[in-house]
């Protein structure tokens, strides 16, 4: 997973709602706010009944998403998780140019938890049938009522110097931050992502909303939506060197099942947009689909 501490800077509404409206046009703008307030896709969580409150990060295929383990019995719980996607996508960056394989593993005990990852290439591209990532993420997350606290630092080591892979590049650590609030099926979040070594400096914002139904022969359906910031630093790390940007929105759609206990299968669709024309530009591949298959364990 790619990757300080000050105010954020502040985007005018008049600017953040010309950059849409050059970026979607007319009509998708119009569309986007008429969208209900759904977030990013987060991280999945275990099997919930109908009463269950929706917390944790976001559905999206992110290394950097705190896993969010269902509340055990025990002092401690595991998960062991397998993603098959079409594409390696993280915050509209485009990692990879075909499926890929990401397993990972989780522990936690009490409210502190470790999650080793990383990304197989399963594509006809550089480092095909090897892992050319692995990240180590050390996390802490507390529930206050309705609210949700989490925090992680993430180290992230690349595994090869092939100058034509698209994920390469040097050993990276960042930061991760998270407060959310349940409403019932919908959860608010928004997320602080500093990065803290290769690249330093860069800032990350986003906010979203999620939503959660549970449906029949053990299915659920779990929705949301997220706009992102970045920083001048972040942009030019990443992208081009453009400034401070409305960078992205996100959406996902995913059809939980849990037909064993302690087993989900999870079929997913994500959608990701450049916003900001100049980041458009600056992108090979400003608009991406894509979709996978989630097998995970929950010891």
């Amino acid at each position: 997973m790619k990757g300080r501490f000050r105010l954020l800077p502040r985007l005018p509404l008049r600017a953040l709602v010309s950059t849409l409206r050059r970026s979607l046009g007319r009509g998708g703008l119009l569309l986007f706010l008429a969208l209900p307030p759904l977030p990013l896709p987060a991280q999945e969580r275990g099997p919930a009944s109908a009463d269950t409150q929706p917390t944790g990060p976001p559905l999206l295929p992110d290394p950097g998403f705190i896993e969010d383990l269902p509340k055990p019995a025990k002092k401690w719980s595991a998960r062991l998780r397998s993603d098959f996607y079409s594409k390696y996508v993280w915050n509209g960056v485009l990692y990879s140019e075909g499926p890929v394989w990401q397993p990972s593993a989780t522990l936690e005990i009490y409210d502190v938890g470790m999650t080793v990852w990383a990304n197989f290439v399963l594509g006809d591209e550089p480092n095909r049938g090897e892992f050319n990532e692995v990240d180590l993420t050390l996390y802490y997350q507390r529930d206050l009522g309705k609210w949700s606290l989490q925090a992680s630092l993430i180290s992230c080591l690349y595994l090869n110097d092939d100058p034509a892979s698209r994920n390469r590049g040097p050993n990276s650590l960042q930061g991760y931050f998270q407060v959310s609030r349940a409403l019932g099926p919908v959860k608010l979040f928004t997320d602080l992502s500093v990065g803290f070594l290769e690249p330093s400096g860069t800032i990350l914002w986003d906010f979203g909303v999620s939503y959660r139904r549970q449906l029949p022969l053990k299915f659920r359906m779990e929705t949301s939506l997220l706009f992102a910031v970045g920083d001048a630093r972040f942009n030019k790390a990443y992208f081009a060197d453009v400034g401070t940007q409305a960078n992205l929105l996100v959406y996902s759609l995913a059809f939980p099942w849990a037909p064993l206990k302690g087993f989900s299968f999870i079929p997913s669709l994500s959608f990701s947009n450049l916003l900001a024309p100049s980041l458009r530009r600056a992108s090979p591949e400003p608009t991406v689909l894509w979709g996978g298959l989630s097998v995970v364990y929950d010891i």
